[in-house]
């Protein structure tokens, strides 16, 4: 499947569980030595990575993220092209949520469902973008969404862009250097309130993206028995998106996040981005309407949304 062509015969694929030996690696960035080393990676490079797990996981004496009360309310969305989201100053200033992205609010193909829920593989998807202004707020947050093609939809190639895709407790295999010219440069994967995003290098050619959920660290990736190749090579956890510093030097527990992996063409490496997500919105509802004579389509979309929404951190980490 080809990146950069789109047409009526995309292929979609899921990727298959491969076998590797060794195991190599630990967690990132924690504040006790044993997760530093020389390498600037904050990883302990012995058998058997590590995740945080239980209290370990929370930063002690954060204070709760107090927001006003979310509200209902009706709002505009339209089409943003991928690439003006996921610009650094966008990250940096408008959340991205993946609300569009489950079968329970979007009519989905079993195609695309049989991707979003292969936890052993993943696979690829046609991703776009929509803006969502709420009604009487100059404050946006985007929202990706599936271009289904096995329903007829046709991809714009201006907008959209061919991705990997991590279901949530499972892992995708993405090629170390992909090919330009066919295979995707973006991986994402549903929206964070608890969970780590891990990368481990299989072998020289391969990562595997991990989408681990909270409080299964042990059983979705600390057990000795799951494969890590070559060791993990760079994570984000809890820590990592679930707290910002204010200001006034005050830890804060802001608890949601989103990320990606991003491909930089001129660095030959992955890029790991993330969000800290402070009173995260939500979409609860998305209703099409066709143009007519004198109107043009548009779309309406129903959401939750505190005023106090914001990104209270955006980061981006260099994969090894």
């Amino acid at each position: 499947m080809e990146h950069s062509r789109y047409s009526e015969n995309i292929r979609h694929s899921k990727n298959r569980e491969k076998k590797h030996s060794m195991q190599l690696g630990n967690s990132i960035e924690d504040d006790e030595d044993i997760y530093r080393n020389p390498f600037g990676l904050g990883l302990d490079l012995l058998f058997g990575p590590k995740l945080r797990t239980g209290n370990d996981r929370d930063i002690q004496g954060a204070q709760s993220f107090i927001s006003s009360l979310p509200e209902q309310s009706q709002s505009i969305a339209r089409p943003i092209a991928m690439a003006d989201i996921l610009s650094e100053s966008a990250l940096a200033s408008q959340p991205i949520i993946t609300d569009l992205i489950n079968p329970q609010k979007i009519a989905m193909s079993e195609g695309v469902r049989d991707i979003l829920n292969n936890k052993k593989g993943g696979g690829d998807l046609v991703f776009k973008a929509l803006q969502v202004t709420p009604s009487g707020s100059t404050s946006s947050f985007n929202a990706l969404k599936i271009v289904d093609t096995w329903q007829g939809e046709m991809p714009d190639n201006k907008t959209s862009i061919l991705a990997y895709w991590v279901p949530q407790g499972g892992y995708v295999d993405i090629p170390a250097q992909p090919d330009l010219s066919r295979h995707p440069q973006h991986v994402f994967t549903p929206g964070f309130s608890g969970c780590s995003f891990v990368i481990d290098k299989m072998n020289t050619d391969t990562l595997r993206v991990r989408h681990i959920q909270g409080d299964k660290e042990d059983v979705e990736y600390n057990n000795l028995d799951i494969d890590h190749g070559m060791g993990m090579v760079a994570a984000m956890e809890f820590r990592d998106y679930g707290y910002h510093e204010t200001a006034n030097s005050e830890v804060v527990k802001n608890t949601y996040g989103s990320a990606f992996l991003k491909f930089n063409p001129e660095e030959k490496q992955w890029q790991l981005h993330y969000q800290k997500l402070a009173a995260a919105p939500n979409i609860m509802a998305i209703e099409s309407k066709p143009g007519g004579l004198f109107s043009k389509p548009s779309i309406n979309a129903k959401t939750f949304i505190s005023k106090d929404m914001k990104v209270t951190g955006y980061t981006k980490k260099n994969i090894q």
